[in-house]
């Protein structure tokens, strides 16, 4: 722009021009950078006490989140503060202080809420704007709606959504699939885990059912030898039976 200043008289409305729409830019510039501070994200902790501090009294530290210029608090799982170290709290640095040994554990897990708020903001960068305080203090402290699923619907759900679909499998592959499911539906209704959940499904629950399994094998190979040979009844046990499998939502056929 400085060189319509030395282009004659004849620039001079070109020049009042330039200036004019420079000025307009900034004043565009100035509310744009006034609605992102209005809008940007921060968090805060801080000590919520009452005011008047007891002395056999703790304190919690909460999350306070500011976006949209909309506010949402959340209180800090495990971390009561007594009085006596509220004093080596900063409040400007938000943390305490470094000499006090038995607070440091404190700080690790506030640096690790901070790091996961800037891993959040740097994921959801293009759709911050949708996003509400809220929803950020949720996820910050991990207080997530789960929804429960029994190992009986993830494995179900398993065969409809991946086994069956799979052209590349043979119908025989698929009988074995399912009856490996209902197998495993017998043993969790049999011992009284119809309910087990799969976050609660573990080693010693996989452990029992091969043995139940390796029970089941004996009792079916022995179910098939001659009488005179056999140490059982010839009676088919209850939990093979297949009007006695679980409502898994597949047949055995």
């Amino acid at each position: 722009m400085f060189h319509l200043l030395f282009a004659g008289h004849n620039s001079v409305p070109l020049l009042l021009t330039s200036l004019f729409c420079s000025m307009s830019f900034l004043r565009i510039l100035e509310y744009l950078f006034k609605q992102i501070i209005s809008m940007a994200t921060s968090i805060k902790f801080y000590i919520k006490t009452t005011k008047r501090v007891k002395e056999k009294q703790s304190y919690p530290i909460y999350l306070r989140v500011v976006h949209n210029r909309q506010k949402s608090e959340g209180r800090i799982s495990a971390t009561l503060i007594p009085k006596c170290d509220i004093d080596h709290w900063s409040v400007d640095h938000q943390r305490f202080n470094s000499k006090q040994k038995h607070l440091v554990a404190h700080n690790i897990l506030l640096n690790e809420i901070q790091n996961e708020f800037h891993n959040f903001l740097r994921l959801h960068i293009s759709g911050m704007s949708a996003k509400s305080p809220q929803e950020i203090t949720n996820h910050l402290l991990s207080r997530h709606k789960e929804t429960f699923e029994s190992v009986t619907d993830v494995i179900t759900a398993y065969y409809v959504n991946v086994i069956d679909p799979d052209v590349d499998k043979a119908l025989g592959t698929k009988i074995n699939y399912k009856k490996s499911i209902n197998y495993l539906c017998n043993y969790l209704l049999f011992n009284k885990h119809g309910k087990l959940g799969i976050k609660d499904f573990s080693h010693f629950h996989a452990s029992k059912f091969i043995d139940y399994l390796k029970k089941t094998i004996d009792l079916v190979e022995d179910f098939d030898k001659p009488a005179e040979v056999s140490n059982i009844p010839k009676r088919r046990p209850k939990y093979l039976d297949k009007q006695k499998t679980v409502d898994s939502g597949l047949d055995l056929e």
